[in-house]
Order: structure tokens, then C-alpha cells, then sequence
């Protein structure tokens, strides 16, 4: 009787790309102090780009549904964490971690690869997300920054996306919307968890024609073309809204 030896799974180009990206994103947000910065760094879609990259697969069902999860998670953190009242918010965002790499491989598995469940799921993620965003107001909140070293933080994402790429065939598009930054984000922002709930719910809306555009070119261009114009949807609806937003403040 022979044993055999487990292969161990191989990383491309796009995959230590995507450790990368994400592990300088959350470096970055660590050093911001203003919560505004801290939202806008969080909505950047390059973890998104790397993801879809790193999977070489059509947009469908799953992508949809994976910024449901995402509209959940940041929502756990929130509630579970309640200002400092609840749980800590280390075990508030593994809580809300857990659930979502849960519910994302249970989805993958049931969620068919069809035209019909993409743009029901994408209808839903436009509910939910405009759900959030409108009924949570402007808040202005303090910023903060944490002492806690970024020789720990960075190790720390970046064994968490080591871990996601693994599995990233079974989670399927549940990965390209994985709160990768927010994990770390949600840390670093742990006293202005509203701003940063409302920004990912703003985020949620904007990706719904985002999504829609890569699934009407991805079949004529390829997958990872159909990311430039994704980007280009994502610049001209996000641009103007970032501006209103900032000028409001002032």
C-alpha cells in the first residue's frame, strides 16, 4: 500500500500580484488618519482587478452575489463591534470573516452560471447596497491611527490571501468582492465603522453597472479586457460622486 503525497497547490503570476497589491493597499491605509481618505483608499477596485485576474474567469452569479457578502460583513463588523460596546473588533471582523468565506463557498456551489441568475443577483446587489447607503445618513466621525505595528498587520492579510487562493477555485467569483483591504480596514478604522459601512454600500451600487458592462463585453474581448471597461464605468460614475462628497464636507 502506497501513499500519495497531496500535490500542493501552484500560484501564478496574477495570484502573488494580487499578495502584493493588497498587502501595499493596506499598508497604505493604515498611515491615513482622515476617515474620508481611509473610505477612499477602501473603494479603489485594484484587489477586484487582481482577483478576477488571478481566477481567469467569466463574471457571473457569483460575482454578484459575492458583493451581497460584502454588504453583509462590513454590516457584522459594524453591529457586532457597536462603537466599542460589543465585541471586540478583532473578533468582530473574524466573526464576520468566518461568515463570509461560509456563506461564499456554500453559494458557489448552488449559485447557477446563467444569464438570468447574474442579472437577478446583480438586481439584488443594487437593493442592498442602495438599502444601506440611504438608510444611513452622512456622519461625521473622528479619525484615528492605530499603534499596532505594520510588521504584524501585513503578515497578517497577506497569510489571509495566501489562504483565499488556495481555495480560490471552490470560492469561485466570491473572491473578487473577499473584503481583503477591509479586513485590515475595518481595524484601522474601528471608530468610524458608519463612514466606511456607507462608503462600501456606495461601492456596492456603483459595481452593479460595473459588473454589467464586463458581462456584456467579456464573451466579445475576454475576461481580463473586459476589465478596462469596467474601469472606465467604475471612474465615470465614481469621479463626480467623490467630488460631491468632498465638496460637501468642506
Amino acid at each position: 500500500m502506497t501513499c500519495k503525497s497531496v500535490p500542493l497547490p501552484t500560484f501564478n503570476t496574477w495570484d502573488y500580484a494580487l499578495i502584493a497589491v493588497v498587502t501595499v493597499q493596506s499598508g497604505i491605509l493604515a498611515y491615513l488618519h482622515d476617515p474620508r481618505w481611509k473610505a477612499l483608499i477602501l473603494t479603489l477596485p485594484v484587489p477586484f482587478t487582481m482577483a478576477v485576474l488571478a481566477l481567469n474567469r467569466p463574471v457571473d452569479a457569483t460575482n454578484a452575489a459575492a458583493f451581497v457578502n460584502l454588504a453583509l460583513f462590513i454590516a457584522i463588523v459594524r453591529l457586532a463591534h457597536a462603537g466599542g460596546k460589543g465585541l471586540p473588533v478583532v473578533a468582530s471582523i473574524i466573526l464576520a470573516t468566518l461568515v463570509y468565506c461560509a456563506s461564499g463557498l456554500l453559494l458557489a456551489g448552488i449559485i447557477p452560471a446563467t444569464a438570468k441568475a447574474f442579472w437577478l443577483t446583480s438586481v439584488l446587489m443594487g437593493l442592498v447596497g442602495a438599502g444601506f447607503f440611504f438608510a444611513m445618513p452622512y456622519r461625521v466621525e473622528p479619525g484615528h491611527g492605530t499603534p499596532l505595528a505594520q510588521w504584524i498587520k501585513l503578515p497578517v492579510i497577506a497569510a489571509v490571501i495566501i489562504v483565499l487562493i488556495v481555495i480560490k477555485h471552490n470560492l469561485k467569483g466570491f473572491l473578487t468582492a473577499f473584503p481583503m483591504v477591509t479586513i485590515i480596514g475595518c481595524y484601522e478604522a474601528r471608530h468610524s465603522l458608519w463612514t466606511m459601512n456607507r462608503q462600501i454600500a456606495l461601492l456596492i451600487m456603483v459595481f452593479v453597472p460595473v459588473l454589467a458592462a464586463m458581462y456584456f463585453v467579456q464573451q466579445h474581448i475576454g475576461v481580463r479586457w473586459s476589465l478596462a471597461a469596467g474601469w472606465a464605468v467604475y471612474l465615470v460614475l465614481m469621479a463626480p460622486i467623490l467630488r460631491s462628497q468632498w465638496t460637501r464636507v468642506r
